[in-house]
């Protein structure tokens, strides 16, 4: 079975996990120091490849370790609303508030980089109440099947996309709210699929 991380990979990722919880400053110094590589720019390389894996996330200029792979664990970075219905800024500009642990054994792919919104709202109701924690997946392509977040004029949505002859529209699961016609598809931008959600998550 190949190796999903590389020696001097996982060398960095056991070290970060050791530290993180410190208030010591972790420099590149002190990490080229714990791996003994003969070049700080190959550390540097390794812990870009860490990142573009999501093993590992800088928030306020500090890694965090967000998949934990001896414990079997990934910790989903969780921020705050994506709304099913009122404006909120869009999450890509905040800080994860806190993490979720999520059993590595449900990913499909160890690459798969998750997220999770606390869902905000009642546009998606019965399926997603407001306080719920919604799993999401960073993919490209999804169907009509799919709950997806989006970017919508710069805020951050959850719902249904629909086609209805030749135009598409944010389908909301509650009927009471009306649907979104897209009228420029560059407004949209979809960037997570659904894939899990846990009931009122406080």
């Amino acid at each position: 079975m190949k190796k999903i991380l590389d020696d001097i990979q996982e060398k960095i990722l056991n070290y970060l996990k050791e530290v993180q919880d410190s208030d010591e400053n972790i420099t590149l110094q002190r990490i080229w120091d714990a791996v003994w590589l003969d070049h700080p720019q190959k550390v540097l390389n390794k812990i870009e490849q860490l990142e573009k894996k999501w093993f590992i996330s800088k928030i306020n200029w500090v890694y965090k370790v967000v998949k934990n792979i001896a414990n079997d664990i990934y910790y989903i970075p969780i921020f705050w609303f994506a709304q099913c219905g009122t404006k909120w800024p869009e999450i890509a500009e905040e800080y994860p508030k806190e993490y979720f642990p999520y059993p590595a054994k449900y990913l499909k792919n160890n690459n798969d980089k998750l997220i999770a919104v606390k869902a905000k709202w009642k546009s998606m109701e019965p399926e997603i109440n407001s306080w719920d924690l919604v799993i999401v997946k960073i993919q490209e392509g999804f169907d009509s099947s799919n709950m997806v977040l989006v970017s919508y004029n710069n805020e951050a949505l959850i719902k249904k996309i629909i086609k209805e002859e030749w135009k598409y529209f944010l389908h909301s699961l509650n009927n009471k709210f009306e649907d979104l016609q897209i009228v420029d598809e560059n407004d949209v931008r979809v960037i997570w699929i659904v894939v899990q959600i846990n009931k009122r998550y406080d």
